[in-house]
């Protein structure tokens, strides 16, 4: 995580970097961090796959179905 956000000190708010922190975030149980994460991402690039992804199980995970089918259908 450390890496990534070094990375994103130096290229701020690139959709790539946000996306694979968002995703690594996710994956540790930090499920605001890795939305906000995701959001940003989302925000550069409205069509990058991996937020789209992460943005879904985050919501998937909170019980918000609707939101996650709308953002897994984004993907496809």
């Amino acid at each position: 995580e450390a890496a990534l956000t070094d990375a994103l000190t130096g290229i701020a708010g690139h959709p790539d970097l946000l996306a694979a922190r968002a995703d690594l975030r996710y994956s540790l149980g930090r499920w605001d961090e890795a939305e906000a994460d995701a959001d940003a991402a989302l925000a550069k690039s409205d069509t990058h796959l991996l937020a789209r992804w992460t943005k879904g199980r985050v919501l998937r995970d909170r019980g918000k179905t609707d939101e996650a089918d709308a953002a897994f259908r984004a993907i496809v």
